[in-house]
């Protein structure tokens, strides 16, 4: 079964002259990868908050594991919960005392307990050459790149079903791009450099997780080339 579906789905914001989408449908299916690319404004963002529920679509369903997330009844909290977004420059949404507290967040949410939030917390840092001594650092004592790797390590502490990243190396350079890299070819995102490969049967945080993992790369680079992987 897909573990998402987007079956014929229109959406137009309240101010629009036309839909920002029309008729989009596709699905995303256990180890699976995706690259999505398009001009800007084509609408690629708004299609991304549509797969955890932070958007509804005007005309058409989002299907998760077969269940309609727009029927009465369905728990949208449970599809964040499974269905990882990182947004563009996400280091705007770090507000913690220390790295660790703030990577931990979203596990504790999930109902960990603070020991298991802060080892799944340690292991995201970790892929994201975090760890050790920027545990206990303020996040505004990060630099930029370090921010957003922090933040990215957020989302995969929730070990999530899918994960939705929305250009995650926009505006990096230097160190935290080669972090970033290095997590995104160990993980099967990619092969060598940005313009990469995608592979099935990923696991972007090296852990057990709650069933195969299935990642949206989203404008990881200017152009992606896409293979599947036996």
């Amino acid at each position: 079964m897909n573990i998402l579906e987007a079956d014929h789905i229109s959406f137009s914001y309240p101010e629009s002259v036309s839909p920002v989408l029309r008729e989009i449908t596709f699905s995303v299916s256990p180890g699976e990868l995706i690259g999505l690319a398009g001009p800007s404004g084509s609408g690629k963002t708004t299609l991304l908050k549509h797969l955890n529920g932070l958007l509804r679509p005007t005309r058409g369903r989002i299907l998760f594991h077969g269940e309609d997330t727009g029927r009465r009844g369905f728990r949208i909290s449970a599809l964040r919960r499974r269905v990882g977004l990182v947004f563009q420059y996400p280091e705007q949404q770090l507000f913690k005392k220390t790295v660790l507290e703030d990577v931990s967040f979203g596990p504790v949410n999930l109902g960990d307990s603070s020991e298991e939030a802060a080892a799944a917390a340690r292991e995201a840092l970790a892929l994201m050459n975090l760890g050790g001594e920027y545990e206990n650092r303020s996040p505004l004592e990060l630099s930029g790149g370090e921010m957003r790797l922090a933040a990215i390590a957020g989302v995969l502490a929730m070990r999530p079903e899918v994960l939705v990243l929305d250009e995650p190396a926009a505006g990096l350079g230097g160190l935290a791009k080669t972090r970033l890299m290095a997590w995104a070819n160990a993980a099967g995102l990619i092969q060598g450099s940005s313009t990469g490969t995608a592979a099935s049967k990923i696991n972007p945080t090296g852990t057990a997780t709650r069933g195969q993992v299935a990642v949206i790369l989203m404008r990881f680079a200017k152009n992606v080339k896409m293979a599947s992987a036996s």
